[in-house]
């Protein structure tokens, strides 16, 4: 029973991480580093905080299983 109310709020959060991921890849392309003047190693730190909040996710999620 409980799977029932669990499965669909982590499928839609990781759905929602993943389209993250994709606006990030496209941003990039779209020059929005220059456009807003963020200097390349701020984006970095950024992208390796995101990773690592989506490692810590992913990890919690496998362990309730």
């Amino acid at each position: 029973m409980i799977d029932l109310l669990v499965m669909p709020v982590l499928m839609l959060s990781f759905f929602a991480l993943q389209l993250e991921r994709e606006n990030i890849g496209n941003g990039l392309r779209d020059f929005v580093l220059r456009d807003a003047a963020i200097p390349p190693n701020q984006f970095n730190i950024g992208q390796q905080l995101l990773s690592a909040d989506i490692m810590l996710l992913e990890a919690f999620s496998m362990s309730t299983i």
